[in-house]
């Protein structure tokens, strides 16, 4: 069965991000999502893809490199600015 599955990163300014979506194993890679240079500012990326996925398939984020990610549920100023869903 078809499923979509959306990533949103987003870093504080001076860090930055390198991310992998994959499938049941860390070598099996089904998206990518990274900040290009340690910026001044914000820095975002997201992605959306439909992959085929059976009972028992894992979908998770890993990290390629040193990743500072900004996000939670704390009541601060940057909550929810990271997601990772699907359905």
């Amino acid at each position: 069965m078809e499923h979509i599955v959306f990533a949103s990163l987003t870093a504080k300014p001076g860090s930055f991000f390198h991310v992998k979506i994959v499938k049941n194993l860390p070598s099996e890679e089904i998206g990518l999502l990274f900040s290009t240079t340690v910026q001044s500012g914000w820095s975002h990326d997201s992605t959306a893809i439909v992959v085929k996925l059976v009972t028992g398939d894992d979908v998770w984020l890993a990290c390629n490199d040193q990743s500072t990610i900004t996000g939670g549920n704390n009541g601060d100023y940057h909550d929810v600015c990271s997601h990772f869903s699907g359905r």
